[in-house]
């Protein structure tokens, strides 16, 4: 949230208001009686154009109080139904509240979140939200749900795949597309819709931070990470999601070779598309944080046993363990990678 502030009386507001009491006078002269050499219906045409300055005299920061709605709505109406109300109600509320403080994070338009709100960069990396509901929903027993005879029992199995967003979930709901059950196939297919909308809407979100920050480097680093989130999500085409991963690698390519975070997105990218490229990004990980070198080591080994290189394995989880004793460090904390250690260290 942003530190809220403390503004000023708005000049652009006193010479709208002014201007505003000077239309509205002849109307106000009429209504008491007062003569003036000027037609009704002139003096009416002055009355709506002060109506339409009171709208906009209010500051345009969504108003200096703490209600969700621009407060110049009101005002207009106010000042067109009833002549000098408004007028005088917009002077008397903002000369009274020159110096009031306002939030603009506290003013959210709801039905601007889908085009507006990215999740990416508010709640952290889809991904890692990804696996954390993978663990509180696991993939398994929503699958034997999906597997059993109650259509009941599978549309809630693939509301929870949904949920969870993972690429194995989703190709579960992919696969119930093709069920028998005409409603199990239209659950399979809304969800798969509405998150595909999920995808495009928070790639559309990255691409507006981009655009209106073009020098800013993090907002860049996000839009790969949506863009390569949605590529493995396993919604897209082969062709498609090579497409979007190449084009992931060209951005991040560049910003790898001085950004950390760029990197270790760059990395993701090239394990997808040419594992043996990612070696190189690994050695460029390692210059940047050397004392991580335990998480490189272990993303090296896993790297080569996916490539069939077994025996690399081996000869570097020997050569680690060695490095380790000779500086008295201890073993890796996680379970089951130092038991793969151990296990591959074990001469």
């Amino acid at each position: 949230m942003s530190k809220r502030v403390r503004r000023s009386l708005d000049l652009r507001f006193l010479i709208l208001w002014i201007v505003a009491g000077i239309f509205e006078f002849p109307a106000l002269a009429m209504m008491s009686g007062w003569p003036l050499p000027l037609p009704w219906h002139v003096g009416f045409v002055m009355h709506c154009v002060s109506a339409a300055l009171v709208f906009l005299a209010p500051p345009p920061e969504r108003g200096y109080f703490r209600p969700t709605r621009h407060w110049g709505e009101s005002l207009g109406l106010i000042s067109l139904l009833v002549p000098g109300a408004g007028w005088a109600a917009a002077g008397w509320l903002v000369l009274d509240n020159a110096k009031a403080p306002y939030d603009k994070d506290a003013y959210i338009f709801h039905d601007e979140m889908d085009d507006d709100a990215n999740p990416t960069a508010a709640m952290g990396e889809q991904q890692t939200i990804a696996v954390a509901m993978a663990d509180a929903h696991d993939v398994i027993p929503a699958v034997d749900a999906l597997l059993s005879g109650s259509s009941a029992l599978k549309r809630g199995a693939i509301e929870t795949l949904a949920r969870i967003q993972t690429a194995e979930a989703i190709g579960w709901i992919q696969k119930a597309r093709s069920e028998s059950d005409p409603e199990v196939r239209f659950y399979a297919t809304t969800a798969l819709t509405r998150l595909k909308h999920e995808f495009e809407t928070a790639i559309h979100a990255a691409e507006r931070e981009v655009f209106a920050a073009p020098s800013e480097i993090p907002p860049q680093i996000s839009l790969q990470r949506v863009r390569y989130e949605y590529a493995v999500s396993g919604m897209l085409e082969g062709d498609a999601s090579t497409t979007l991963l190449e084009e992931c690698r060209k951005r991040l390519t560049p910003l790898a070779q001085r950004y950390e975070d760029a990197a270790r997105m760059l990395f993701l990218v090239e394990k997808k598309l040419a594992p043996e490229r990612a070696f190189a990004v690994l050695d460029r990980l390692e210059d940047f944080a050397p004392e991580r070198r335990n998480r490189w080591v272990r993303e090296r080994a896993e790297l080569l046993f996916s490539l069939g290189r077994a025996h690399e394995v081996k000869t570097l989880l020997s050569a680690h363990r060695a490095e380790l004793h000779s500086a008295g460090e201890s073993y890796p904390e996680d379970r089951e990678w130092r038991t793969a250690f151990l296990w591959w260290a074990d001469d």
